[in-house]
C-alpha cells in the first residue's frame, strides 16, 4: 500500500496534469488504499477469530500485536532495505546477515517502533468500523451460520 502513495507520488511528478491526479488517480489511489486496509483489517479479525475459538481468547491481543510487530518489520525490511517475502526462502543468508548486522541499530528501531505504533493505531480505530459492516453485510446477505471477518449472524 504504500508503494501505492510513492506510485501516486511520481505520476504527479511526471507530466499529468492535476487535474488527472486529483480526480483521477487520486481517488482510485484512495480506493485500492482502503480495500487494502480493509483486507489486513479483516485478516486480523479473523485471527483473532480463529484464536478465540481454539480456546485462547485470553491470547487474542498479544496475536494482534504480535502481527502488527512483524508487519512493521517486514514493511522495513521491505521499504528501505529492499527485501521481498520469498527472500526468505531465496537468499536467507544475505536477510540474516543484513539483520545481524544492524540488529542494535538505534534508527530501525525508532522507524520499525513508529511502524508498529502507526500499525496498531490505525487497526485500533479501524477495528469497531470493521466489525460493525462484518455485523450489518452478515445479517442482510448472509444465510444464518455464514461469517464474513469472523462474524456470525447471531454475534
Amino acid at each position: 500500500m504504500l508503494t501505492d502513495v510513492i506510485h501516486l507520488c511520481e505520476s504527479a511528478q511526471t507530466g499529468y496534469s492535476p487535474w488527472v491526479v486529483a480526480l483521477v488517480m487520486g481517488p482510485m489511489y484512495l480506493v485500492f488504499l482502503l480495500i487494502g486496509w480493509a483486507a489486513y483489517v479483516g485478516s486480523v479479525l479473523a485471527m483473532g477469530r480463529y484464536v478465540a475459538q481454539q480456546g485462547q481468547e485470553r491470547w487474542v491481543p498479544g496475536v494482534e500485536l504480535g502481527t502488527h510487530g512483524l508487519c512493521a518489520i517486514a514493511i522495513y525490511w521491505g521499504r528501505f532495505w529492499r527485501f521481498n517475502s520469498w527472500d526468505l526462502v531465496t537468499r536467507p543468508q544475505v536477510l540474516l546477515a543484513k539483520v545481524w548486522h544492524h540488529l542494535f541499530d538505534p534508527q530501525q528501531a525508532a522507524i520499525i517502533s513508529l511502524l508498529f505504533g502507526g500499525l496498531t493505531l490505525a487497526y485500533w480505530v479501524s477495528k469497531p468500523g470493521m466489525l460493525a459492516l462484518a455485523q450489518y453485510f452478515s445479517i442482510r446477505y448472509f444465510s444464518k451460520g455464514r461469517r464474513l471477518f469472523g462474524q456470525t449472524s447471531e454475534s
